[in-house]
Parts: structure tokens; sequence; C-alpha cells
């Protein structure tokens, strides 16, 4: 989203040269020069955030690759390097998209300044008879037609000059808020970079402890996998719980929210391997597919990570996920796994999908601190892994 604002202001900037240059293509030998001359420094930065977004592009493939691989210690430690390379190449992207709106902004300044010294010149031109009356001017013309085509020039400049420089005060305003909205994002990426650095801590621990032998590395994520398990049952528990209070009208609410209302951010709490958002729909005692068919959600349901899309989704509802990963069993060997995983920047916010109560809004064991919205009829929608605020 911002990537595709920041482009279409830097391409706003050239559309708006371009479109003074052809008002001061009118004929006059002294404008010939007009058209901007951009620094070789802009070609580069925009060379480089193009070759650094199809790196990312190939990355995300690459991490996406390893999550489905098999759970060693060697494949974790690999996932969450290629996760810190990643976030280190976003880092360097939006650095790079903030010099080139810095160098688009001071060339549209410098622009504008340039057309006004060529608006003085051509004006001393044409009137350095100063003092002269209209009536002498038009006298000490060769002809009424080159009198006239002389004002009528001198009007388009003037024209063309008021136009430019409100197109560039636009375009400046339009720059400035684009280079907040990226030097924001930065901030984000910064967090989110020492939130991976701190989870391949966790893993660097654990390869300390057990000298890199798989065997007790294995017996450690076994103990954190029945942890994980305990953690689905208590939440299943708590569901089925709020469920019946929700239907007996005995629900305690913390609140009323709508549709699209913040209930919180994107953390990294409990059992997770990154900043991410496990989007879990659980109706009539199951866990339901939030995806309804192709890209929308079931219900009319408002997407919960709004910065986010579709091609966000790193881990879809249902069967597929390793036998022991997760605690409900599937009839193919695999387990499921109960929600759909978004992948967002550490600090985004998240959202209602549909107006309800929040009926649970505290730290629930392995999903971390976690909201979970009734919305009526034993429908619920909850929201782990969340910042605790």
């Amino acid at each position: 989203m911002v990537k595709r604002a920041t482009t279409l202001v830097i391409s706003h900037v050239s559309l708006a040269f371009r479109r003074v240059a052809i008002i001061f293509a009118v004929p006059a030998l002294v404008l010939a020069q007009s058209v901007p001359v951009f620094a070789q420094s802009a070609t580069e930065l925009r060379n480089r955030t193009e070759q650094l977004q199809a790196e990312i592009d190939a990355n995300e493939i690459r991490v996406g690759d390893m999550r489905n691989q098999a759970d060693t210690l060697q494949t974790k430690l690999t996932q969450l390097q290629l996760e810190i390379d990643q976030a280190n190449k976003e880092i360097e992207l939006t650095t790079l998209k903030i010099q080139e709106l810095t160098i688009k902004l001071d060339e549209a300044t410098n622009e504008l300044e340039r057309q006004k010294t060529l608006l003085k010149t051509s004006v001393r031109e044409l009137y350095k008879g100063r003092g002269a009356s209209t009536l002498e001017l038009l006298v000490g013309s060769d002809s009424f037609s080159q009198y006239f085509n002389e004002q009528t020039y001198l009007e388009k400049l003037k024209t063309g000059i008021t136009e430019s420089a409100k197109q560039v005060q636009e375009l400046k305003k339009q720059i400035a808020d684009q280079k907040l909205e990226q030097e924001a994002l930065l901030a984000q990426q910064e967090v989110q970079k020492t939130v991976l650095a701190d989870k391949q801590a966790e893993q660097q621990q654990i390869l300390a402890a057990t000298q890199g032998e798989q065997s007790k590395y294995e017996q450690i994520v076994a103990g954190k996998r029945e942890e994980l398990a305990q953690a689905e049952r208590d939440l299943r528990d708590l569901l089925d719980r709020l469920a019946r209070e929700s239907a007996g009208g005995f629900l305690v609410s913390y609140g009323y929210v709508l549709a699209g209302d913040r209930v919180g951010s994107i953390g990294s709490t409990g059992f997770s391997t990154g900043p991410h958002m496990h989007f879990a729909v659980y109706e009539g005692g199951n866990y339901i597919n939030p995806r309804a068919g192709g890209n929308t959600l079931i219900r009319n349901f408002v997407w919960p990570v709004p910065t986010r899309g579709w091609g966000d989704v790193s881990q879809e509802y249902g069967c597929g996920a390793p036998y022991s990963w997760y605690l409900t069993r599937c009839g193919d060997g695999t387990s499921l796994h109960s929600g759909m995983d978004i992948s967002a920047w550490y600090g985004e916010p998240v959202v209602a999908s549909a107006d309800g109560n929040i009926v649970y809004r505290d730290w629930l064991g392995g999903y971390g601190f976690t909201v979970i919205v009734d919305h009526g009829g034993g429908l619920l929608t909850y929201y782990p892994h969340m910042l605790q605020e």
C-alpha cells in the first residue's frame, strides 16, 4: 500500500514537470531548456528499490518453503535468519524510498525557482522599453499581430508559472505526507527486526543447551508442544464456556465493538514464531474456515489486519500440518491448523471482524495475549499472540 502510494506521488512529480514543459513550449528560444534533468542519484535509487523489492518477493517464497519443512533445530534457525534478512531488506527499501522522496522534493523546489527565473528574463525582454504606454508599445510593434502575440505569450507565461507553483506546492505536501508514512513504517520495521532477533536468540540458547544435538532439541520441542496442546485444550474449554454463557445471557462484556474497531495490535506473545495474526472462527463447538471462497471471508467479515491483504496469508486454515503440531487431529494423519495466519509487522492494528462483545481480553497460555469477540448465536472470533497493551 505504502509502496504504491509512494510511486504514485513520484509519478505525479514527473507528470507535473512534463506539463510545465508543455506550457512553456510556446515559441521562444529562452525556454528551450525548461525540461528538468533529474539527478543521477534518483535513478540509482529507483533501480536499487526495484532490485530490493524483487529480492524481498523471492525471499518471502523461501520463508514460506521453510515453514513447510520438518521442524528441526537447523530449519528453525534458518527460517529465523531468513526473516531477519527480510526485515533488513525492508528497512533498506524504506530508507531508500525516503531518500528518493527527499530528492524529488528538492527537484520540485529547484524547478519552481528555475521557472520563475525564466519568467523574469522573458518579462525583461518583452518590457525592456519600460515606461512606454500601451499605445507606444503598439505603435512600436511591426504589426498589431506581433503586439498581440507578445501579450498573449506573456499571459501564458504568467499562467504557466502560477499553475506550476500550485502543482509544486501540492506535490510538496504529498511528498511530505509520504515521507511521514515511510518514517513511521521504518520505526515499525526496526521493532520487527528486534522481535525476530529475540526469537533467534531463544533458538540460539536452545542450540547451546543441546550442543546442536537434534535428539535433545526434539525433547525440548516436545515439551513446548505439550504446553501448546494444553493451551489449545484450555482455549477450546474457554470457547465452549463463553458460547454457553452467551446463549444463556450470562456473558460478561469488556466492551461492545463494531466491525473494523481496533481490538489490539500485532504481537508475538505466547508460542509464536514471529509477529503475525492467527485469525480464527469458532461456532457450534468447532473451528471453521474463515475463508468463504476466493478472496472473501465468511459472513461478510471485515479483514482483521487492515494494513495487510490476502497476499499476506502465510498459512491457511485446515488439515495438512504435521501430526505433532496441533492438538486437533485429522483423518489423514495430519493435524488441524485452526485459523488463518496473516503475516504483519509488529504493532500493526488488529480489528474486530464483525460487531460483537469483547468477552475475553487477557493472557491465554501458549496463545499469549488474546482477545475473543462474541458475535451472538454461538459464533466467536479470537485474536491470539497480540501485543499486551
